[in-house]
């Protein structure tokens, strides 16, 4: 009887919360007997990828298939600012015969998908995150957001000596506007309802009026107020095609353009809490998912170079955003 035994897991740091842009690999042995020209594969919800065949021995072979690219595609890429649910999969390994039938299967535990992730060579994170909720400190405008464990339901939170109950949702990304609660801005969340949850967080009253939101290396919700000082409209045109006019006393245009393509550059400027924060800030050009003014837009440019000191903490971006336009 055919067998499959998983000898490397696709959540190595010991979390079923998973990133999915870091490198990553899974790794399986399949006990074949004298079963010949067998191959295995690897199922992530209704999308089958052929594993490869590492190793061949005479009973049994190993595999291994790299997920690198195969976990981006599995999530969407968020739109608004609100809850945000971790995608949920259960990978499935099955083994073929030289007939193209399964012979044996096995379920890899279930992952949790995070839109965060560590730096190269580094490990911790994704880990972090799903204990204590972030990785980092929280700076925020009013709102925060991080990750919860534990059960869905009305759970005590506490800052600064302060407790409210809070409807919290089990394995998502949630998030907290301190203009509905009575706790501190500043300070550590914790819960006793998960000990292991711990968020400092750090506010400061909003510098501006407009309010970007963008998901950072936690694959959480960053939210801070700007300055807007800035708008220029840009329209490429093209397509140019000749007009027809019976006479020249009545020819009003030699051509004209019948297709064009506008986008609007929005300037901002604010100030950073400290050099911590901004350089967090210098993050936002990286995040897979920028909204203001509920669109999701694009970092043209913002500063990159890490404040030294307090006295240089203003920060400036220009953000890129598609708009409509007459046009054929």
């Amino acid at each position: 009887m055919a067998t499959i035994t998983i000898t490397r897991n696709i959540n190595t740091a010991g979390t079923i919360l998973v990133s999915m842009f870091v490198r990553n690999s899974l790794e399986f042995r399949c006990e074949r007997g004298s079963e010949a020209g067998t191959y295995a594969t690897v199922k992530f919800g209704d999308y089958e990828f052929r594993a490869i065949k590492e190793y061949i021995y005479s009973t049994y072979d190993d595999y291994v298939i790299d997920v690198t690219s195969i976990l981006p595609q599995m999530d969407e890429i968020p739109y608004d600012v609100d809850n945000l649910p971790t995608k949920q999969i259960t990978p499935v390994i099955n083994l073929y015969n030289s007939s193209n039938t399964i012979i044996a299967t096995a379920n890899h535990p279930l992952i949790l998908l995070s839109f965060g992730y560590d730096e190269i060579y580094n490990s911790g994170r994704i880990s972090n995150v799903y204990n204590k909720g972030v990785d980092r400190n929280i700076y925020h405008n009013g709102k925060i957001s991080f990750f919860w464990k534990g059960t869905s339901a009305v759970h005590p939170i506490t800052c600064g000596g302060v407790t409210v109950n809070y409807e919290m949702y089990a394995d998502e990304i949630n998030t907290f506007d301190f203009s509905l609660i009575a706790l501190p801005k500043t300070g550590t969340i914790t819960s006793s309802a998960q000990t292991d949850l711990s968020i400092p967080i750090y506010y400061k009253p909003p510098y501006g009026d407009e309010e970007i939101a963008w998901l950072n290396r936690d694959g959480c919700w960053s939210f801070w107020n700007f300055r807007k000082i800035s708008e220029e409209i840009n329209v490429e045109k093209s397509n140019e095609v000749e007009t027809y006019y019976r006479t020249n006393a009545t020819t009003i245009s030699k051509s004209r353009m019948i297709s064009a393509q506008k986008t609007v550059l929005h300037a901002f400027d604010t100030l950073a809490y400290d050099p911590t924060h901004y350089s967090y800030l210098t993050e936002i050009q990286e995040s897979i998912a920028v909204i203001w003014n509920s669109k999701l837009v694009r970092v043209k440019e913002c500063n990159s170079l890490t404040a030294v000191c307090k006295q240089n903490l203003r920060f400036n971006i220009i953000l890129e955003v598609d708009e409509n336009i007459a046009g054929y």
